[in-house]
């Protein structure tokens, strides 16, 4: 109901307010597009994509159901025609050239969305995967996105399918815990060089934690439950967090899910950095924090300290270095099923800085300033991340 019944534009606009430049959007051919053969209509999703772009976001396209008059009646999923399929996909990518930048094709298909054998929905895939190039040629395009990684299986079955011809990145979903990233990092590279294509781009097109567990107090609308809290906070600390180890994994974009609000689980679960009476929970805050620091920023590399505490090193566009820092928590180092904020985690870290005034940004934005004694920064780390800005060598 915000905004008059605009959705996309307030959402639009807290994207771009927080500096998010880059978002998913599932495209429904059969519902929204043309239901009946012969009446196509893209205004819905192009409303949206128009005021992402006037917010400076740019979207990836996720090409998801057809229509029944499409339907393969064995799978009741995946067209029956792929000549139908191309069509569609020349005309969607020519009218979104503007305001998208990748598509992939199909969501989770692993685990059964797509009703069909590996080699029918790559089948399929390339046919769409043909259309995207007809419509627009510098197009990035996907496969549809694995919900985990596993060696053998439907990733390689896909390989041995020849999708490597048809697109340019690997695209999957992650939930695993903190705890798990090394290792899941490691698998995904080892996965990718036993397909033959070590350097592709690995995109998180959903990446978020269990470990904050389904809402524990009555939301706004009957029948849904919500964070508490300590929850919403768990995840602003989650939010930083998870997207700079993923960046120090390897990964080179990374979509949370989700910005708005939204229900799983027959209501229990409650995702997203929005409430549903429309304002927003403190991961939004997070979210722009990050953004505002570190957005336009290179990755250097992680910093020695003491045991407890980790720090990564970024070089911004002015030539200045910025320093990310936190102390590790239960959200890092348990294991779940879920985890809470059991303390504040404090310990008391040195950064090498010559003599002057530093600027330092919490987890929520907030700024202050440390004077170095000319030689070091002496900074209490919490769980909640920190930046310290306009430091030098």
């Amino acid at each position: 109901p915000w905004y008059d019944g605009d959705c996309p534009r307030v959402t639009a606009e807290l994207l771009g307010k927080c500096g998010i430049v880059h978002t998913r959007e599932r495209l429904e051919w059969g519902p929204f597009i043309e239901p009946k053969k012969g009446k196509r209509d893209f205004s819905r999703y192009l409303h949206t994509a128009k005021w992402m772009k006037a917010n400076g976001v740019v979207s990836t396209g996720l090409f998801h159901d057809c229509p029944r008059w499409l339907r393969n009646p064995r799978t009741d999923t995946l067209p029956a025609d792929l000549m139908e399929l191309y069509g569609f996909m020349k005309e969607a990518a020519h009218a979104f050239d503007e305001y998208y930048d990748a598509w992939e094709f199909w969501n989770e298909q692993e685990l059964g969305s797509s009703g069909a054998p590996v080699w029918e929905y790559v089948a399929a895939l390339k046919a769409f995967a043909l259309g995207v190039r007809a419509g627009s040629p510098t197009m990035v395009i996907l496969p549809g996105s694995l919900s985990g990684i596993v060696h053998g299986g439907y990733g390689q079955a896909m390989f041995d399918s020849d999708i490597a011809k048809y697109v340019q990145a690997f695209n999957l979903h992650t939930y695993v815990p903190m705890r798990s990233y090394d290792s899941w990092h490691r698998d995904v590279k080892k996965f990718l060089e036993e397909a033959g294509v070590p350097d592709w781009q690995v995109w998180l097109t959903e990446s978020s934690t269990a470990l904050d567990g389904n809402g524990e107090v009555d939301c706004y609308r009957k029948g849904l439950k919500r964070h508490s809290p300590s929850q919403e906070m768990l995840m602003a600390e989650f939010y930083p967090k998870s997207n700079i180890l993923h960046q120090f994994g390897g990964i080179y974009r990374n979509w949370y899910f989700l910005f708005g609000c939204y229900n799983e689980q027959g209501g229990k679960r409650d995702w997203g950095s929005m409430r549903r009476d429309g304002t927003v929970k403190p991961i939004h805050a997070a979210m722009s924090a990050l953004t505002h620091e570190l957005g336009d920023a290179v990755l250097l590399g992680e910093m020695k300290m003491p045991a407890g505490v980790r720090a990564f090193l970024y070089r911004c566009k002015d030539g200045t270095q910025t320093v990310a820092l936190w102390s590790v928590s239960n959200l890092e180092t348990g294991a779940g099923p879920t985890v809470s904020i059991d303390s504040e985690c404090r310990r008391t870290v040195s950064i090498p800085a010559s003599r002057g005034r530093y600027r330092i940004v919490d987890v929520m934005g907030t700024p202050s300033e440390v004077e170095s004694d000319g030689a070091k920064l002496t900074i209490a780390a919490t769980r909640f991340p920190q930046y310290v800005s306009g430091l030098s060598g």
